[in-house]
């Protein structure tokens, strides 16, 4: 069944805010607590297999996560009674390890959501501790993953930030590209086309879902009661801001200029 809307991005690129907004569209509530129940990120579904298995190499782990992806995808479109399911993933468009990924039998359309690499790297540094240098590495590794040991069904092969975003474009069902600075810009635009593009008609006006999921709200919402998606190393809603790439030191910047340089133009970033 071809029902599964995949919200795509790189890490941290703003897709946590697009969750936050279609739960309050869908459910007319919010608690962060919850968003993973409406919507669900890929790894968390796909670790529930391996709930009871220990792995000692994590190459060994992630070759096995990669074999339960059809399984749980189609385990996720023939185990919900909805028109649509919207799942979270990082995870790039394409064959790995012979398996492709997101299942075409499963798939009717991708929301991407993408943002200024080098305010990426930013984020990055501060959600996965490391420092800016090792971040911009990770951000130019086209062999870069994601992979938490205490969850070994968790694999996401996410690549570099330009063949994450550039994989995508491949997918023959239909797209919806967001530019984070523009959800910035224009919310009120950006969240209604992302509705029209759901067939989705929230429970509450685009006004009142945008004042709810301001980042002083969430902000707070993660101040008073926690939020489990967050790294021990850093707040999960920290800044919010575009043009924070303005502390990069200049060889930084120009690392990700110079290796970005096609795709950052064609997005408007150069």
């Amino acid at each position: 069944m071809k029902n599964l809307v995949w919200l795509a991005s790189y890490p941290k690129s703003g897709n946590t805010w697009i969750r936050a907004c279609l739960m309050l569209a869908i459910t007319g509530d919010l608690s962060l607590d919850n968003l993973i129940g409406i919507i669900p990120y890929f790894p968390v579904l796909n670790n529930v297999h391996f709930k009871d298995r220990k792995f000692s190499d994590p190459i060994e782990a992630g070759r096995a996560a990669v074999k339960m992806w059809d399984k749980t995808q189609t385990d996720i479109s023939t185990g919900n009674n909805v028109r649509q399911i919207i799942v979270k993933t990082h995870q790039v468009f394409g064959n790995i390890n012979n398996v492709q990924f997101p299942n075409l039998d499963c798939a009717s359309g991708v929301i991407q959501l993408v943002r200024d690499p080098r305010d990426v790297a930013l984020s990055y540094a501060a959600h996965y501790g490391r420092d800016i240098d090792t971040a911009i590495e990770k951000l130019l590794d086209e062999k870069n993953s994601i992979n938490e040991q205490s969850q070994p069904g968790s694999f996401e092969f996410i690549s570099s930030w330009e063949l994450n975003f550039l994989s995508w474009q491949d997918a023959t069902f239909p797209k919806l590209i967001i530019r984070y600075e523009d959800l910035l810009a224009s919310p009120e635009r950006n969240l209604d086309n992302i509705f029209d593009f759901l067939k989705l008609k929230p429970k509450m006006s685009t006004a009142q879902i945008i004042e709810k999921t301001s980042f002083q709200s969430l902000a707070s919402m993660e101040a008073k009661n926690g939020f489990k998606e967050a790294s021990s190393h850093s707040k999960f809603f920290r800044v919010g801001k575009e043009g924070q790439w303005s502390t990069l030191t200049t060889r930084q910047r120009e690392k990700i200029e110079k290796q970005f340089s096609r795709t950052m133009t064609n997005l408007g970033y150069l």
